[in-house]
């Protein structure tokens, strides 16, 4: 939180848009959404949703939901008192989402056979939090493990072959 003003004026963006997912019980997932002002760190909007999930379909189902029902129409609302006639119609944004949500699908079956896109994020995940605690050599076997499941993940090439070369 500290940095992403700095970050976002170096890389120009305006503003953020934060996710955490949480297990809150056995097959149980909750996703929060947090939409950030990078200039003031104010939080703009945050919704989440909670739901049972049994596959990596019922995943991008939450995602989709939290995008597409919840977060949506409040940042139309924001965008249009902020920019007027600029602000992108709810139809554009909402085609936005739809092509974002239609390229994780084809991700998604892009996977190596018996692998499940649940899986993926949580191998991710412990790669993520073995780096943040310092454990190169933890986050290079999880980063190989993501690679392993799927073969075409850009940041699990780029980290592996980084902590490779490190380590």
């Amino acid at each position: 939180p500290r940095f992403s003003v700095p970050l976002g004026r170096l890389c120009g963006a305006q503003s953020y848009l934060f996710g955490s997912l949480l297990q809150v019980e056995d097959k149980k997932l909750r996703l929060d959404l947090k939409w950030v002002d990078t200039s003031t760190t104010e939080v703009l909007l945050s919704e989440g949703l909670e739901m049972k999930i049994r596959s990596g379909d019922d995943l991008l189902e939450l995602e989709r939901k939290v995008l597409l029902e919840l977060l949506l129409p409040k940042m139309h609302q924001l965008l249009l008192a902020a920019e007027g006639d600029a602000a992108p119609s709810p139809k554009e944004m909402e085609k936005r989402v739809k092509e974002y949500m239609d390229e994780k699908k084809r991700a998604k079956k892009k996977l190596a056979e018996g692998s499940d896109y649940v899986d993926l994020l949580l191998q991710t995940g412990e790669a993520v939090i073995a780096e943040e605690r310092g454990d190169l050599a933890a986050a290079r076997d999880a980063w190989t493990k993501v690679r392993a499941i799927d073969p075409l993940d850009p940041l699990a090439e780029d980290r592996s072959g980084a902590l490779v070369a490190y380590l």
